[in-house]
C-alpha cells in the first residue's frame, strides 16, 4: 500500500485517462475525489480509474456547500453519488 496518495478534487472529467496514465507512468498513486454529476456524465473514465488502480472518493453530487443544504438534501448528495462509485 502507499505511503501517501495524491487527491485530485472534483473528478471526473474528460481528461481523467490521461491524468491517470501520466500519475501510472511516474508511479504516483491517486485518490480521486468525484462529484457525482461528473461522476454520471463520464463512467467509462471512472471505470478506467479504477481498473488501473486508482480509488474514487466521494465529494457529493454537486460539490454545494453544505452549510448552505438542509440535512435532507446534503444526506441525498452524498447517497446519490455513492451508489455510482458502488
Amino acid at each position: 500500500m502507499p505511503e501517501a496518495y495524491l487527491t485530485i478534487d472534483d473528478s471526473i472529467s474528460s481528461e481523467t485517462e490521461d491524468l491517470c496514465r501520466a500519475l501510472k507512468k511516474r508511479e504516483i498513486p491517486g485518490l480521486l475525489f468525484c462529484r457525482g454529476d461528473l461522476l454520471q456524465q463520464n463512467k467509462s473514465a471512472a471505470e478506467y480509474a479504477v481498473s488501473e488502480g486508482f480509488v474514487l472518493a466521494n465529494h457529493a453530487w454537486s460539490h454545494s456547500r453544505f452549510s448552505t443544504l438542509d440535512f435532507g438534501t446534503a444526506k441525498k448528495e452524498i447517497l446519490e453519488t455513492e451508489e455510482l462509485i458502488e
